[in-house]
């Protein structure tokens, strides 16, 4: 089945899905009438030459030509509307912006396709919850990353893999075994070797809003859950937290 017709089978269920969100995603407004030239996966050029970065969504590797032919695809179903973040562009000199093509929410399209991943980058974060959603419906029906094994998330026993990613946005699975309480932070260690093993950082500003989103963080100890952001550099391997949906408990 040719890639834009797999899109139209996954798009009219996502927004089915969306509906029951109830949530203002991708938000209204913004400029209609451009035309767009995907560039990879999460980038697209306008016709009047301005780069376009998409909003809320990080392309793995391993699906990046496939996530640029589809963003492609879709861009040429017709002409665009531009919701973007901020008035100035990044320090890339991109719009960092939400993009919506005939109906079909981009970024929302990729991820339920499987070729995209939510990325809670500050600032970006408002659409979240229906970029997970997006991407937990690609999940359960094993497409795009999702079927290929092991699949995007890293193991949090393997903490040397994970510092190898320093800098960048990752996936990372694992059972936490203690959850720390200092002055500045909560950590929840996923090994006994604080000083050589995976643990995420959540600051101590944070701490009430994740708890009550994902419940008290003791009751984390023995669970087994997906986190996500970009690993700090360091010794040990470090994620961290600053938002609830950066942490999704899996038992």
């Amino acid at each position: 089945m040719p890639l834009l017709a797999r899109f139209l089978c996954i798009i009219i269920a996502v927004v089915g899905a969306r509906a029951a969100l109830a949530q203002d995603c991708p938000p209204s407004g913004g400029v209609e009438g451009a035309i767009g030239t995907a560039t990879s996966g999460t980038e697209f050029t306008l016709d009047d030459g301005r780069r376009v970065r998409l909003a809320g969504l990080f392309v793995p590797s391993a699906v990046a030509p496939d996530a640029r032919r589809a963003l492609g695809e879709l861009l040429s179903a017709g002409r665009l509307r531009l919701v973007p973040l901020r008035a100035a562009p990044d320090r890339y000199g991109r719009l960092v912006a939400h993009a919506v093509v005939e109906g079909v929410w981009t970024a929302e399209a990729l991820a339920g396709a499987g070729l995209g991943l939510a990325d809670l980058f500050p600032g970006e974060a408002a659409c979240a919850a229906a970029l997970l959603a997006a991407e937990a419906r690609a999940r359960a029906g094993r497409r795009g990353i999702w079927a290929i094994s092991p699949g995007p998330a890293l193991p949090a026993t393997e903490p040397s893999v994970i510092r190898a990613q320093q800098g960048r946005f990752i996936l990372v699975e694992g059972r936490i075994v203690a959850v720390g309480v200092r002055e500045v932070a909560t950590f929840l260690d996923f090994g006994r070797r604080w000083t050589e093993d995976f643990a995420v950082v959540i600051p101590r500003a944070e701490r009430a809003r994740i708890e009550a989103v994902v419940g008290p963080l003791s009751a984390l100890v023995r669970r087994s859950v997906r986190v996500r952001g970009v690993v700090e550099p360091g010794q040990a391997p470090r994620l961290r937290i600053v938002r609830p949906e950066a942490i999704e408990v899996l038992d």
